[in-house]
């Protein structure tokens, strides 16, 4: 399964980023900042509204990490937290194949933008190993 894992290799996934997914991701992680929860809080801050949480698109890189072919274990996660999310939105996150590290272990850009107008939101690079 490995051979299908090449330098340049792509993975997208496409989500929109909605209340109840916001809502539920704060409820599993128990991350309740009224910043992502609480439309008032929210207005008064720098962002003028509710924002999603940095790490719920991050979940959404790991599951299309996992797309690539074999077995996928996540080692680890740089990552630039560029632009806000704001309720509604729809990302696209994008997963590269960036070099080949040894027989079994890969560089991997990671991205997450608005999918309509192409904004970057997080800019990263992840090594996976892929058995």
């Amino acid at each position: 399964m490995q051979s299908q894992n090449r330098v340049g290799s792509k993975q997208k996934s496409t989500v929109v980023i909605t209340d109840e997914l916001v809502n539920k991701y704060a409820a599993v992680t128990g991350d309740d900042n009224p910043l992502h929860l609480d439309e008032e809080y929210a207005s008064e801050t720098m962002f003028e509204e509710r924002i999603a949480h940095g790490m719920l698109p991050m979940g959404i890189v790991s599951s299309t990490l996992a797309e690539f072919e074999g077995t996928i274990v996540y080692l680890s996660q740089d990552a630039q937290f560029l632009n806000p999310i704001l309720i509604g939105s729809e990302v696209e996150v994008c997963c590269t194949i960036l070099k080949q590290l040894d027989d079994n272990k890969y560089k991997v850009e990671t991205s997450v933008c608005d999918a309509d107008t192409a904004q970057e939101y997080i800019s990263g690079t992840a090594v996976i190993l892929i058995q």
